[in-house]
């Protein structure tokens, strides 16, 4: 039996959306959606909030979950999340908990589909990757990206011979949504010192295919009304609790 550590960083000097972890939707606090799925889990052994917030780790605590301080250099802008994934791993191992999977789950990602936590470990776990991540299909429309150079001129994103010209024909790609990733310990530790984009998630990365509303991040004030629909609109329609 493999011990399952989920981990969920929430640091309290967010830059954008002042406070955004802890604003409320529906009567609760937008970390409360992501403890509540934790606990939901069948296959999390442990979950903890990483914070260097009091007050996120007394709402934490309220809703039966541990909370772990994370050092001030952890909570910067520039910071990389493994940082704090690590030092959680680390904290536990000091309590005598094993990790052998740490769960990375986004604290301002609200609605999330209930089935995702453990669907992303079996993936991990079934397969022998070095982790396993919810992904959504990115714009079916990606290879028409342009990115503007000087003088606001529009240049091809990507492919200046690009022959495509019905989405239909174009390859599908997907974006690492943050909604859930699961990643052996030992791959998340033996890579610290190593840059890179996602580089502490390894080799093998398997993704787990998800509706991009299961996405959606907290980081302007209009997120938050989005997401209260989608938690009203799942409840109605599909009879789906968040």
């Amino acid at each position: 039996m493999k011990n399952i550590l989920g981990i969920i960083p929430a640091r309290g000097n967010s830059k954008g959306l002042i406070n955004k972890n802890i604003l409320p939707i529906l009567g609760k606090p937008v970390i409360a959606y992501t403890i509540e799925a934790a606990l939901a889990s069948k296959q999390l052994t442990e979950t903890v909030v990483a914070t260097n917030s009091k007050e996120i780790a007394a709402i934490a605590e309220s809703y039966g979950v541990k909370a772990i301080m994370r050092p001030e250099e952890h909570c910067t802008d520039t910071a990389p999340i493994e940082w704090s994934l690590r030092h959680a791993v680390d904290e536990m191992a000091s309590q005598g908990f094993k990790t052998d999977v740490a769960v990375w789950m986004q604290a301002n990602i609200p609605v999330r589909d209930v089935t995702a936590i453990d669907r992303t470990i079996d993936v991990l776990i079934d397969s022998g990757a070095d982790s396993a991540a919810t992904v959504y299909e990115a714009l079916p429309d990606f290879y028409a990206l342009k990115k503007m150079e000087l003088n606001h001129q529009i240049v091809p994103f990507e492919n200046k011979d690009v022959k495509i010209f019905r989405r239909q024909d174009a390859q599908t790609y997907y974006l690492v949504d943050g909604a859930v990733v699961a990643i052996n310990k030992d791959v998340l530790m033996s890579t610290k010192g190593k840059e890179g984009l996602h580089v502490f998630m390894g080799n093998d990365i398997r993704g787990v295919v998800q509706k991009k509303h299961f996405a959606i991040e907290i980081e302007e004030a209009i997120d938050l009304k989005m997401c209260e629909f989608f938690i009203q609109y799942l409840q109605e329609t599909e009879n789906i609790s968040i």
